[in-house]
């Protein structure tokens, strides 16, 4: 019967310890970083006024402006998207024109971080939405956050001046308003200083998407 000769396993140096266990650190921090950094469009972002966005697909080109009209198509919730949608840009059959200089703070905070084409979402507290001024037959409460989420059709740059001159109602929530204009600033007619809109294609595999 032969004799086997166990080969002892050489216990590692001190020094190798701590590199390798460095290592294994330096290899956890890069995929968490890695993994962060597939996740950043989805990242919820509070502004210093309160403000909480989340870009759902970035859009293209540069953010809109107060000189721009952005037309968008959008969903309202109260709270959040947990709860019952109250409004539906899409039970009018078309997108909503809007301008970052005409509509209530959060909107226009909302407004000024979106690109053609991207699709996002935020919560408007009270303080920058419609608190103590609601317009008549609003569907939420004057202490209500509202959730929305937005996809934009297209930015019709230099339109708002065009937008007030053709008298379109200002101050409401998003929907129900008369769409009148829709044709013109969709079309950049009437404006001879107004660039050509931006439009991009709707974005796919962004879940609860706006058609």
């Amino acid at each position: 019967m032969s004799n086997v000769t166990a080969v002892p396993i050489r216990p590692l140096a001190k020094g190798s310890i701590v590199k390798l266990w460095i290592a294994l650190i330096v290899l956890v921090l890069a995929a968490g970083a890695i993994a962060w950094w597939g996740t950043a469009p989805l990242q919820v972002t509070t502004t210093q006024s309160g403000l909480r966005f989340r870009v759902i697909h970035e859009g293209t080109g540069e953010p809109a402006t107060d000189q721009d009209v952005v037309l968008l198509r959008y969903q309202l919730h109260v709270t959040g998207p947990s709860n019952p949608v109250i409004q539906d840009s899409d039970e009018s059959g078309q997108p909503v024109p809007l301008s970052a200089g005409s509509v209530v703070p959060g909107m226009a905070e909302a407004i000024r971080m979106m690109r053609a084409g991207g699709t996002y979402e935020f919560w408007m507290p009270p303080h920058l939405g419609y608190a103590g001024r609601l317009p008549p037959g609003a569907p939420f409460g004057p202490m209500d956050t509202l959730y929305f989420k937005v996809r934009v059709v297209q930015i019709g740059r230099g339109m708002a001046a065009l937008q007030q001159m053709m008298g379109r109602p200002q101050g409401g929530p998003p929907g129900g308003e008369a769409q009148e204009n829709m044709r013109e600033l969709e079309s950049g007619h009437g404006n001879p200083h107004a660039g050509a809109p931006e439009t991009a294609a709707p974005p796919t595999g962004t879940g609860n998407s706006q058609n």
